[in-house]
């Protein structure tokens, strides 16, 4: 044991206890708790650094320009430790956990350097020689290793003020083989998952932190920490198409070459809610504690739709982690659920161990890859921070989700139920009325269709323009078949024809213009007339019909019932019953045009018998 080792306030006995509760917490998340650590304390340049040329030699050291520790006995205290009961809940430590036991869950040993006007003050924290102690406590020692003289050497020579060395890893931050590609691999993992984390910091949403600048280094490689959306908020439909009409000095312009194909993979963009505030009644066990919570939910874009935007749109969003990291942390099928934000930063997201049920805390039963898309964000105030079961680590939460009217699910529910109305969505999937998730019947909801039904999933290359459509029929650059315009749309053709009141169809084909003839003989019809291409007699097409000097000539179209020229034809003649009186004012008559003759005779006999003449007809 070291020399100066010294002990510090703790109960050993729950010590480890303690310990045990922290042992699934994630390397990154443990970076990101040192991160926060340095936010707290104003630093403005945040460095990660993964250094080692050997597994063994590997170390992960964070550097600051925030407020150090004015002297030895400020640092001391920062390690100082206590358990204390609150209620059901221990609280753990003075001062930041971040430097202190959470660490220990991982790796060995945690040594922290700081400058001061002095010089370099150290304090390191060593799971073997606390065990061997039997007694929790720090020493000043700086241990053995060029790491140590790296970082006070870095301290000394640059703007940075403390150093926080994590070193002799328990748990392997990354499963692949020890190398310079593999580091370099993790290093860019490590940045992504910082993005993603402090993505509303980085973007300024939390005005009451302090916005720094982030990278992580990896054998001279500089990897600088972006603001990384994991919902896709920028690639709704609606905001799609007004980023194409922005002018282009606005950063988030859609640039002319691109907006066509950005403007054909709008209807495959994100589905989100409305952010929706909820008052949460945390229970008599809380105090009847109420704050708001605000809950968005959102299903972004599928992979194949993913991999159509230009790289120059993407800079700013993650849908999962590099491939090949060696870490599990940012696999597709951790990343589904929900996500928790306090304090400027995503506490946690999806698959966070066995409590949080696959990220989605026991709301869905079977957690499928096709559910992957769809995330919940929830904004929770730290007031809300023993109700949400939030972790000493704050890696972790674990909301009531007991069967009362507190359960935390239960009151958020309407707001994942919200009604989705977005009409620039493929097919009807913003129009059916639908709810964007409906625990209870998932798959009459936006999100189970959008995840589950393939007929919502088809991205066709389109032949007419080049770009990409559930439907090319709609392409705005294919030919209309009504109408052989560019730009309008077979099946909503808006070409008005000048003949009729009826959009949809050219001239040629005007429902008024006249069947017998040929266009454009007939345009529009004859104006209530009858056809001259239709017998007088017959009533049929090009027939030269008897003439009007005499009688004597027929028809010259063909009994469709014989095939005997003349119409009417006599193979159809019927005898026809004789008059009928009936009284002095009424006479009964029968008229057949298949007997033409006879109907004519019986005809006269009633104007006769109406004493009419044939003027009086006309």
């Amino acid at each position: 044991m070291a020399d100066s080792f010294k002990a510090g306030n703790v109960n050993w006995e729950r010590f480890f206890d303690v310990v045990v509760g922290l042992i699934d917490t994630t390397t990154e998340a443990i970076v990101a708790e040192i991160v926060d650590n340095s936010i707290d304390h104003l630093a403005d340049n945040i460095q990660v650094e993964l250094t080692g040329r050997t597994r063994s030699d590997f170390h992960i050291v964070v550097y600051d320009d925030g407020v150090g520790f004015d002297n030895s006995k400020n640092l001391e205290m920062a390690f100082d430790l206590a358990v204390e009961n609150i209620g059901k809940q221990e609280k753990i430590g003075k001062f930041h956990i971040g430097m202190k036991l959470t660490p220990l869950s991982n790796c060995q040993t945690v040594s922290v350097f700081s400058k001061t006007k002095d010089g370099i003050i150290h304090r390191s924290i060593d799971k073997k020689e606390i065990q061997n102690a039997k007694q929790y406590g720090t020493t000043s020692d700086i241990r053995s290793g060029s790491i140590y003289k790296t970082a006070k050497k870095k301290l000394l020579d640059s703007e940075f003020t403390t150093a926080v060395i994590l070193s002799n890893f328990d748990t392997e931050p990354f499963s692949l083989s020890y190398n310079e590609k593999s580091v370099k691999k993790y290093a860019s993992h490590l940045k992504q998952f910082l993005g993603l984390v402090y993505e509303p910091l980085l973007l300024g949403y939390a005005p009451e932190r302090k916005v720094p600048d982030i990278e992580v280094v990896a054998f001279g490689n500089e990897y600088e920490v972006l603001a990384l959306d994991p919902f896709w908020k920028e690639f709704t439909p609606r905001k799609l198409m007004q980023r194409i009409d922005l002018p282009s000095n606005y950063s988030s312009a859609i640039l002319e070459e691109d907006k066509e194909r950005i403007r054909s993979l709008a209807e495959f963009g994100t589905i989100r809610t409305v952010e929706t505030p909820v008052v949460i009644n945390a229970g008599p066990e809380f105090g009847n504690k109420q704050d708001v919570v605000k809950v968005s939910a959102f299903a972004y874009p599928l992979r194949t739709v993913r991999s159509k935007f230009p790289n120059r749109y993407k800079k700013n969003v993650i849908g999962t982690g590099p491939s090949g990291s060696g870490s599990l942390t940012l696999n597709a099928d951790r990343m589904g659920g929900f996500y928790f934000y306090r304090n400027g930063r995503c506490v946690c997201f999806g698959d966070t161990g066995v409590k949080s049920s696959g990220g989605w805390y026991g709301l869905k039963s079977s957690i499928a890859g096709i559910w992957a898309r769809v995330r919940f964000e929830i904004v929770f105030p730290s007031s809300l921070d023993k109700y949400m079961g939030l972790s000493p680590t704050k890696d972790k939460v674990n909301p009531r989700k007991d069967a009362t009217d507190f359960n935390f699910f239960d009151q958020i529910k309407p707001a994942l139920m919200q009604i989705i109305n977005e009409p620039l969505l493929r097919s009807d999937l913003g129009t059916n009325g639908l709810p964007f998730y409906n625990p209870d019947d998932e798959g009459n909801s936006v999100s189970g269709k959008d995840a589950t039904k393939e007929k919502y999933k088809k991205i066709n290359s389109c032949p007419h323009c080049g770009n990409y459509h559930l439907n090319i029929d709609l392409c705005l650059e294919k030919i209309c078949e009504n109408c052989g315009i560019l730009k309008c749309r077979s099946g909503d053709c808006k070409y008005q024809c000048t003949q009729c009141d009826v959009p949809g169809h050219l001239e040629k084909d005007c429902p008024k213009n006249c069947k017998y003839c040929v266009y454009p003989n007939g345009a529009g019809g004859h104006d209530g007339e009858i056809c001259p291409l239709l017998c007088d007699s017959c009533g049929q097409v090009n027939c030269d019909g008897p003439c009007n000097d005499c009688n004597n000539c027929n028809c010259e179209c063909l009994c469709p019932d014989c095939g005997k020229k003349g119409l009417p034809c006599s193979c159809k003649n019927k005898v026809l019953s004789e008059p009928i009186k009936s009284g002095e004012d009424v006479l009964l008559i029968e008229v057949d045009k298949r007997s033409r003759d006879a109907s004519i005779a019986n005809i006269k006999q009633a104007m006769d018998f109406l004493g009419l003449q044939i003027e009086d007809l006309e």
